[in-house]
């Protein structure tokens, strides 16, 4: 049976948070591997968008900065619509940009990678005393945000953010998660894994239900498609595991260009 292929007609902007210094040290030397990635995919234009974080920014001013970048890219590219794809907390940022700098008029659709729509118990955990400075200090160099940046996305503000940054009817919105046991995750995400799992679920056992870093439900808005198998840094290839980071953005990609792409045959 022939399969239709589809071409993907607006440019695809890949955008992560990342911190000054680390920029200043490495540039996109992290993401590199994304990059690449979507450099071999067929039919369609993609860009890698690293948003600045600077000490003590906010999800307004990232929001402006990438609000500002986009269009630039978009112009030098003659596109007048992207598709953003965000890893963690910059999938928050890009929906406050939707929402408040009128961002449906250049983003076609939103697809978020573990980003914390509903806010971040992990925050919760370490003001409880369940996990320490190393804990949340390695979480927010991997998140791309200093430790009072992330504080941001506690639950409270973003239950707040939420009734005011709504979905745009234009834009499409689309989200992946990971879930892994804490025996399994990363070094730095062991103590944050269980002590989400045993906290905020009440229960002891295989912790499941959260990437180390963000739970299950925090992460699903708009249409969620998947749950991998893999903590927070798996997701993109950050980790040192066997997970292959390419499924994640394979899917996405699959998915825009299921929902967006233009028929220009068949194989």
């Amino acid at each position: 049976m022939k399969k239709v292929v589809k071409r993907i007609d607006q440019p695809i902007i890949f955008t992560y948070n990342v911190m000054l210094n680390v920029y200043k040290n490495f540039g996109q030397k992290h993401f590199e591997h994304i990059e690449n990635h979507l450099s071999k995919q067929t039919n369609m234009k993609a860009i890698v968008l690293p948003i600045i974080s600077y000490p003590e920014d906010s999800i307004e001013s990232r929001a402006k900065q990438a609000s500002q970048k986009i269009p630039e890219l978009l112009s030098k590219h003659k596109a007048d619509k992207a598709h953003i794809i965000s890893y963690s907390t910059s999938g928050v940022d890009m929906r406050y940009l939707i929402s408040e700098f009128q961002g449906s008029q250049y983003i076609s659709s939103l697809s978020t990678i573990a980003s914390p729509h509903k806010g971040a118990k992990v925050i919760t955990a370490y003001e409880r005393k369940l996990i320490f400075d190393q804990h949340l200090q390695a979480i927010s160099r991997l998140v791309g945000l200093d430790i009072s940046s992330f504080q941001e996305y506690r639950p409270t503000n973003i239950r707040d953010f939420n009734t005011f940054v709504l979905n745009n009817p234009k834009v499409q919105y689309f989200t992946v998660g990971g879930e892994k046991m804490a025996a399994q995750c990363a070094d730095s995400l062991k103590s944050s894994n269980g002590a989400l799992f045993s906290e905020f679920n009440g229960t002891s056992g295989a912790p499941i239900d959260n990437d180390g870093v963000f739970c299950f439900d925090e992460v699903q808005w708009g249409t969620h498609l998947l749950n991998f198998e893999a903590d927070h840094s798996d997701l993109v290839g950050l980790g040192r595991g066997n997970f292959r980071y390419e499924q994640v953005i394979d899917l996405l990609i699959q998915n825009i260009r299921y929902n967006f792409g233009t028929p220009i045959g068949e194989q």
